[in-house]
């Protein structure tokens, strides 16, 4: 024999976890965040899954420089949320995309594409007459601090929200919601990421890789 299920506590907690995710991205009304929030003091398990969503949040907003549109970028996230299992994608391969053109046009795009990698690889930089290669390292991406604020919270108030931790806002918001701040110089950024977690406006806070 089927057991009653209770349906108005149950249908509300399963609709609660299945809200976890656009908590996460700061994508729910007041009144579905707040409700998550209640639900995650009252809960345990239910406060280390959002804590764990965070987490794979966190890494989807900062792993990638070049960030994917949003709705990509949280499709994915769903996926390691549901599979556990993170899945790479295939690598580009430069000849075999050339082999699906004619054979006509095969030479004239492959020089076309080694005149680009060429251009490229030497790029004059705009302080002095050296030259920057793609492996160089961008001293103007580090130091900085990648975070995302609550969907209550508003832009105009970020400012002041940084100045408490003598911070300033640098870039964003991205597609996926992510901000960019830079320290002063010499600052312990883990250390900072930490206190700029503190505050209720902020969902996450970590230093740029």
């Amino acid at each position: 024999m089927l057991k009653t299920r209770n349906s108005s506590s149950d249908d509300n907690h399963d609709d609660l976890w299945e809200l976890i995710p656009w908590y996460v991205n700061g994508t729910l009304s007041s009144e579905q965040h707040n409700a998550v929030k209640s639900r995650m003091v009252n809960n345990h398990d239910f406060a280390l899954e959002v804590a764990r969503q965070q987490q794979l949040a966190k890494h989807v907003a900062t792993a990638d420089p070049f960030e994917a549109p949003v709705s990509r970028s949280w499709e994915m996230l769903r996926a390691q949320i549901e599979a556990e299992k993170p899945r790479s994608k295939p690598a580009f391969n430069l000849w075999s995309w050339l082999g699906k053109f004619k054979t006509g046009f095969l030479i004239g795009g492959a020089g076309a594409v080694a005149c680009l990698l060429a251009i490229a690889v030497f790029v004059p930089t705009t302080s002095n007459n050296t030259f920057q290669t793609l492996t160089s390292t961008d001293t103007n991406s580090q130091a900085t601090i990648k975070f995302q604020i609550g969907p209550d919270v508003d832009t105009d108030s970020l400012p002041s929200i940084l100045s408490r931790y003598g911070l300033e806002l640098q870039s964003g918001p991205t597609e996926t919601g992510v901000y960019t701040t830079k320290p002063k110089q010499g600052e312990d950024l883990a250390a900072l990421s930490k206190a700029l977690m503190s505050a209720p406006e902020i969902i996450f806070a970590s230093p740029a890789d």
